[in-house]
């Protein structure tokens, strides 16, 4: 078997990912709150036209998480979504509107029945206030294959990718997100990549990827233009 050490590429930008096999994408109306400036859209709700649930708003002080830059950041906008689906969403947006102030949650690559918090796109304070409008628009794909690959765990940050197949893979991408598993959900929106060019049959590749920790990442998809 050939052994090679692999590359990480970071995913820190939202992808509406075209050229995936399936995919739906949804744009529905905002919810609103009728009346008064000061009636509150209240928590947990539906997010139309989407299967995002919007359990909880609040204020978040720690690392930041969206943009790989892991920058200390206090005080900001947080939300917590879940995928109430049966489908794996590629990627999601929710605009929540406190007033005429405009908060932008994005996540990418969030699996059925898992829940998410998502920190502010902008870095935006959380002011006191109720929020009085929301709409989102959501992506959802394919899982990916299953058996396509075989992994194994390098404690602590490292982990080995493996062909058990006859065919070569080609452009094989694993998208991983990291999860809090005291709290039961993913930290941060943001997915990241390991890019692998070529896995040959039998052939072992390892990774040792920025932000990877055989603990508390998990793979969220695995896809390739190969098969």
């Amino acid at each position: 078997m050939v052994f090679k050490r692999g590359l990480l590429l970071l995913l820190a930008a939202l992808s509406f990912g075209l050229g995936s096999a399936a995919f739906a994408f949804r744009l529905f109306p905002a919810v609103r709150v009728s009346g008064q400036e000061n009636m509150e859209l209240s928590f947990p709700f539906s997010v139309p036209g989407t299967p995002l649930i919007a359990q909880e708003l609040r204020s978040y002080s720690g690392l930041y998480l969206e943009d790989g830059g892991r920058e200390n950041v206090a005080g900001i906008a947080a939300c917590i979504l879940e995928n109430s689906g049966s489908a794996l969403i590629q990627n999601a947006t929710l605009e929540l509107w406190q007033g005429s102030r405009r908060y932008e949650f994005r996540l990418e690559y969030l699996p059925p029945g898992e829940r998410v918090l998502v920190l502010e796109a902008s870095r935006q304070k959380l002011l006191p206030g109720n929020i009085t409008q929301a709409q989102g628009v959501s992506q959802e794909a394919s899982k990916g294959i299953p058996g396509l690959v075989t992994l194994r765990q390098i404690p602590p940050r490292a982990l080995l990718v493996t062909n058990p197949g006859p065919i070569p893979l080609r452009d094989l991408t694993l998208y991983f997100k990291n999860y809090d598993w005291s709290a039961q959900l993913f930290m941060g929106g943001i997915a990241y990549e390991i890019n692998i060019a070529h896995l040959s049959p039998g052939e072992i590749y390892y990774a040792e990827p920025f932000y990877y920790d055989s603990e508390n990442s998990r793979i969220v998809k695995i896809k390739t233009s190969g098969r």
